[in-house]
């Protein structure tokens, strides 16, 4: 859908760029803008693919058995950071994104997941759960060294999708609800009240905006003034919003979910 300023987007405005009968989720534009990477049954497991933004034929990027799951462009577009069970774990791997072997990153009894590349590509932010609770993560992707930046509270929450870079020293996480700029050291740095509660949020490229999910709509904050205004109005249809969007200045991508299903007939026979 156009990301306009004057009034919110319907589904008039929208164009549909995928038609499986399958899960398509947590949709990633490359760097160029060119390619999505989503996360589709399609094959009958849970993998990571890629197509182009415009829509078109897909590509498969992994074949293993285990789930893999959002799909997340390095920077420069060569590589993808995903997260897995391959190992009885949820870890981080990382892969080129023209195929080859994937890489283990975290290794430990616990969930680590949601990870996002910060503008540099020099490191990483991702969402930890294990015996100290919920952490918000992050480390150099070499050497890798992770320590916690933000640890989950009772007024600290994290949205699904852990934090989202803003500059190469700054996220937005949620506060309970609202939304919070930290800095990569813990420190809350803003707080916008009144803009949860939401789950979702991705940063539009090239400003300093975010755009975040509730009540199936999406919503642009602006991180400067804290406004925000309706970025789209989309009534009329069945079905739920899907997870992170992902926005380029212009467009933004974004998941819808219809579930549909089917009746059927059957003889049943006595005595059987």
């Amino acid at each position: 859908m156009p990301l306009t300023a004057d009034a919110p987007g319907s589904w008039s405005d929208a164009r549909q760029v995928t038609y499986d009968e399958a899960l398509i989720e947590f949709a990633a534009l490359s760097p160029d803008g060119q390619w999505l990477a989503v996360t589709s049954d399609r094959s009958g497991n849970d993998d990571l693919w890629i197509m182009p933004a415009t829509g078109g034929s897909m590509r498969r990027l992994t074949t293993h058995a285990s789930p893999d799951w959002f799909g997340q462009w390095s920077p420069d577009g060569k590589q993808i950071l995903f997260y897995s069970y391959r190992t009885g774990n949820r870890d981080l791997w990382v892969m080129p994104v023209g195929g080859g072997p994937a890489r283990q990153l975290t290794d430990h009894p616990g969930s680590d997941w949601f990870g996002k590349w910060s503008p540099d590509g020099s490191r990483i932010a991702y969402s930890s759960w294990g015996a100290s609770g919920r952490q918000l993560m992050i480390t150099p992707l070499e050497p890798w060294d992770p320590k916690p930046a933000i640890s989950q509270t009772d007024s600290v929450d994290f949205p699904t999708g852990g934090g989202v870079w803003v500059d190469d020293h700054s996220l937005i996480v949620t506060m309970k609800g609202d939304f919070a700029l930290a800095s990569d050291t813990g420190e809350v740095l803003r707080v916008y009240e009144g803009s949860g509660p939401s789950t979702n949020c991705c940063k539009v490229r090239g400003a300093r905006t975010i755009l975040f999910t509730r009540d199936n709509q999406i919503t642009a904050l602006d991180l400067d003034s804290g406004e925000q205004r309706a970025v789209t109005d989309l009534t009329g249809r069945p079905g739920r919003m899907g997870y992170p969007c992902s926005a380029d200045g212009e467009q933004v991508w974004f998941t819808w979910f219809e579930e549909r299903g089917d009746l059927w007939v059957m003889d049943v026979e006595d005595g059987g």
